[in-house]
């Protein structure tokens, strides 16, 4: 064992304006002295403080809620479960692109050109899987197709018909 003792002094020298921790750059500590201020400076620190309270992730998280919930009722009030589906799926589609599209915006303001590029490839690779998800179910719903069709096949041997219509055949 280390016989050393060691004392941390803290010292506060009171007063003065409140300040961040880390220094001037951040002001978001939400310290400033609001009751100094002009009228139209208070309303700009309210709406600065707003406008980081509601972002974008925010809006569309409240808004996908919304429009999941009004999608489905659209089987219980009209019974046709396939428009629910399809409106779903438009829905689906119209919320990934609209959300790509702001990655891609806000990945360029926040990193500029190279950020911009990043964001451009991770959306590149995004529409490339979502080609391959398509072209899978497409390929599922063939196999699933067919399966049907050997099905109905199979049935109609059983039934002993094998595809005539007349008696004396």
């Amino acid at each position: 064992m280390d016989d050393r003792e060691y004392h941390i002094y803290v010292h506060f020298n009171g007063g003065g304006k409140k300040k961040s921790v880390a220094g001037d750059g951040g002001g978001s500590t939400g310290t400033e002295n609001v009751g100094e201020s002009t009228g139209s400076s208070v309303q700009d620190a309210v709406a600065n403080k707003l406008k980081k309270m509601v972002s974008f992730p925010a809006i569309k998280s409240t808004a996908d809620k919304i429009i999941n919930t009004r999608i489905a009722q659209v089987s219980l009030q009209t019974g046709a479960t396939e428009y629910e589906e399809r409106v779903s799926y438009v829905y689906n589609n119209a919320s990934q692109t609209v959300g790509a599209g702001y990655a891609l915006l806000s990945a360029g303001i926040v990193g500029g050109p190279a950020g911009f590029a990043v964001a451009g490839i991770a959306l590149a690779a995004t529409f490339v899987n979502k080609v391959v998800e398509i072209s899978q179910k497409q390929r599922m719903l063939q196999l699933q197709q067919s399966m049907e069709n050997i099905s109905i096949d199979m049935a109609r041997v059983r039934a002993g018909v094998s595809g005539r219509r007349a008696k004396d055949q």
